[in-house]
């Protein structure tokens, strides 16, 4: 059921989760800051939220909104 998932989450262990991006076509030698970096909550489910993409100018913040769960199907190598 997504509405309990999404009732659950907040009680789930999550880790908060930061990733810079830099371009590698800047030449500039020492500390860099990155073209853009993205921070979200990462829940041991797999489900994301809290997103905030940071491109220094200016932010996008990205809210969980809807949430559709598929059958669990096993990988075969």
């Amino acid at each position: 059921e997504p509405d309990e998932v999404v009732k659950e989450l907040p009680l789930a262990t999550y880790w908060p989760v930061t990733i810079a991006y830099f371009d590698p076509a800047d030449e500039r030698s020492g500390e860099e800051l990155p073209a853009y970096q993205l921070s979200f909550l990462l829940y041991e489910n797999g489900i994301s939220r809290q997103m905030i993409l940071d491109y220094g100018d200016f932010a996008i913040k990205g809210t969980l909104s809807d949430l559709k769960l598929y059958e669990e199907t096993p990988c075969t190598n």
